[in-house]
């Protein structure tokens, strides 16, 4: 199964971010709730979950893009 990473920000101000590092790489493993991607919003930085337990199977936002709120951030292929 494939779960999306979404940046969902936590309050309606934050209508874009801009990736600031990536915590892990393409083909890590990673449990439900880690800290995975960081971004950079209104002068804070915002730590990314991740919403399963798998490996993350994809990066789509790199390190320098901006993003809009609900953009699709990366990919993990969830454990079965």
């Amino acid at each position: 199964m494939i779960s999306e990473i979404r940046f969902e920000p936590p309050t309606p101000e934050f209508e874009f971010a801009a990736v600031s590092a990536w915590l892990c790489d393409v083909g890590d493993r990673v449990a439900a709730g880690d800290d995975i991607v960081e971004l950079e919003a209104e002068k804070s930085v915002i730590a990314l979950q991740a919403p399963v337990g798998g490996v993350l199977s994809e990066i789509v936002a790199v390190v320098g893009d901006e993003i809009n709120a609900g953009a699709l951030v990366g990919v993990i292929k969830a454990d079965s």
